[in-house]
């Protein structure tokens, strides 16, 4: 007969903490092998509204799926 195993009552918790340290390292990293792909999207904001090419954009990090 199978042990029941307890279930974790807060399965989908994130530690944000974390998540924003991956998110920045992540950031560098691209940052760091990529950086005339960081000069370009520098140049083409400024003929953007908001420095985005399109208007969801700009609120993109913002969205909770």
């Amino acid at each position: 007969m199978a042990t029941a195993v307890p279930m974790n009552p807060r399965p989908f918790l994130i530690d944000r903490s974390a998540l924003a340290a991956a998110q920045r390292r992540e950031t560098q990293g691209f940052l760091h092998t990529h950086p005339r792909s960081a000069a370009l999207a520098g140049e083409d904001a400024q003929h953007y509204l908001f420095g985005v090419p399109l208007y969801w954009m700009r609120d993109w990090s913002t969205l909770r799926c």
